[in-house]
């Protein structure tokens, strides 16, 4: 597998550049949003030291660029075309593959979907052109010192490592995701008992009512509007005290954030929305963000 030759180069070569390059991403995502939050942020979606989006552009660029190395037009255009397609499909597969948007760019001019824009495109093609010029030369010195086999074995380990990591970072996003739709549903269930009691004069004036608050806001007002009943001892309303006891508590439960790689990608990602359950996040975010 490592002696495989893929172009100008093998294997061996190229899984040590992409590591590189991920590192290098993740020390540069990692500062700069570390700088803008004035605390550590471990910024990337592996646990570990690495954004693999970094390594697969540069990588990518390297495969397809390096021959143009001496037209540095060429570079500047190439790399910003491949590193913003990259982008674009890694926004997309995350959304499909987890119901969620990680970065979003819809407040910055002209940008597409909010998954690419220009202005981080023109520094894409920048980092392409420093990156063949300056850093390149520095990486492959730094490759080609690695003794093969030592090579071989500590690259098994760093893929076992990091498949682990993508495992156990895959694992607790689905559960984040399972958490928001339990919390959806929660509150939805909760409206749909308020509409069925006396609370309110009908059905729609309720879920009107109800729909613009938070589920905090509802849980209060609900409580205000039980505890003012003087007839408190209909059946009706009687289940509903049940049911507001109910959501408070369990909603209380599924809003505390006991994965350390769940707070983790919330600080990492603070633009991260859900597609289905935004409404949800939010009130999570806000629970946490109170509790730190």
């Amino acid at each position: 597998m490592w002696e495989t030759s893929i172009m100008w180069t093998d294997f061996f070569h190229l899984f040590y550049f992409f590591l590189i390059y991920s590192f290098m991403g993740w020390c540069m995502e990692t500062c700069l949003v570390s700088f803008n939050s004035k605390e550590f942020v471990n910024r990337g979606f592996l646990n570990g030291p690495l954004c693999p989006i970094y390594g697969t552009g540069a990588t990518a660029i390297y495969l397809c660029l390096q021959p143009l190395k001496d037209h540095l037009l060429a570079v500047f255009l190439g790399g910003m075309v491949l590193a913003t397609a990259i982008e674009y499909l890694t926004s997309l597969v995350m959304e499909q593959a987890f119901h969620a948007r990680w970065w979003d760019y819809s407040d910055k001019k002209f940008n597409l979907q909010g998954r690419i824009c220009l202005s981080i495109s023109l520094c894409w093609g920048l980092l392409s052109v420093i990156m063949l010029e300056v850093f390149h030369p520095i990486v492959l010195f730094i490759v080609n010192q690695i003794p093969v086999t030592l090579g071989k074995i500590v690259g098994w380990v760093i893929i076992i490592l990091v498949s682990t990591d993508l495992f156990v970072t895959v694992k607790h996003v689905l559960s984040l995701n399972n958490k928001l739709e339990i919390l959806t549903q929660m509150r939805n269930d909760f409206i749909r008992r308020v509409e069925s009691s006396m609370l309110y004069s009908t059905a729609e004036e309720a879920r009107s009512r109800l729909e613009s608050l938070s589920s905090s806001e509802v849980l209060e007002e609900i409580g205000v509007k039980l505890a003012n009943r003087v007839d408190s001892k209909i059946e009706s309303i009687e289940r509903l005290s049940q049911d507001l006891k109910n959501f408070r508590e369990q909603r209380g439960y599924h809003l505390n954030l006991k994965s350390f790689v769940e707070k983790r990608l919330l600080k990492a990602f603070p633009n991260f929305q859900s597609i289905s359950n935004q409404r949800s996040l939010e009130e999570l975010k806000k629970h946490w963000n109170q509790r730190k």
